[in-house]
């Protein structure tokens, strides 16, 4: 029979290995936590994502906007899309093919 001496020695071992394990879970996430953040320091050595996004947008839109050669040797240039459409429904109301 266990006396009440080996059920606190029993209880007091097993808080003692919670404890424990508690204290080296947290270790390990603070380990990985520095771990990853050191890396996402190195990764990030260019410009970011939103700067290369909005970068290409703004040369999109001001493509979009603007004149300009696509194949100078062939005579072909891009327009405004704005003109693009004004100019494809005079086109139509004047009797003109759909293929521009």
């Amino acid at each position: 029979m266990s006396t009440s001496n080996d059920v606190l020695v029993a209880s007091a071992r097993k808080t003692i290995l919670g404890i424990a394990a508690t204290v080296a879970a947290v270790g390990l996430v603070v380990l990985l936590l520095t771990w990853f953040q050191s890396s996402d320091d190195t990764v990030q050595d260019g410009p970011s994502a939103r700067a290369v996004r909005e970068e290409v947008d703004a040369a999109a839109a001001e493509r979009l906007a603007g004149y300009g050669w696509v194949d100078k040797a062939k005579g072909i240039v891009h327009i405004p899309v704005d003109r693009a459409i004004e100019l494809v429904l005079r086109d139509r109301a004047a009797g003109g093919d759909d293929d521009g």
